[in-house]
């Protein structure tokens, strides 16, 4: 976006432009997204993240902090790591769990992926959202029938 070459400038002070990557605007994002190592959204404020599910969706694990919709997707220690928001050795050291722990890694990853499938996915939204309108078109009916 609008901030890029200041993000890269900043990065390269930093001494990590070798280490970080500015993809722009990208139509692979679920490709990269099976790239990672771990996914962090290290968010201030959030609603529902569709970049958190994503990345859920790929079965990569992912560690976010505790806010909006996060808590209510992410079981900690279950399908994902919340952390708090600004607490930078909280996330610093759940990424080193990640790492030094890679079989616990992937089957937190393998737990979101089955958490997406069973509550987030788009058939599951498509079959909530037809409960919602046949419940709305029964009462309906119902209160029409009384009333005529």
């Amino acid at each position: 976006g609008p901030m890029r070459k200041e993000l890269e400038s900043h990065a390269d002070r930093l001494g990590l432009s070798g280490l970080v990557r500015f993809c722009g605007d990208r139509d692979d994002v679920s490709e990269l997204l099976k790239l990672m190592d771990v996914f962090v959204l290290p968010s201030i404020a959030e609603g529902v993240s569709n970049t958190l599910l994503e990345a859920m969706a790929t079965g990569v694990p992912v560690v976010a902090t505790a806010v909006g919709g996060a808590p209510d997707i992410i079981v900690s220690c279950e399908n994902g790591y919340l952390v708090e928001v600004g607490d930078v050795a909280q996330i610093a050291n759940t990424l080193m769990t990640c790492i030094s722990d890679q079989d616990g890694a992937q089957e937190l990853g393998f737990n979101g992926r089955q958490t997406v499938e069973r509550y987030h996915s788009w058939s599951v939204a498509v079959e909530s959202y037809s409960r919602i309108y046949r419940e709305l078109t029964a009462s309906q009916t119902v209160g029409n029938t009384m009333t005529t």
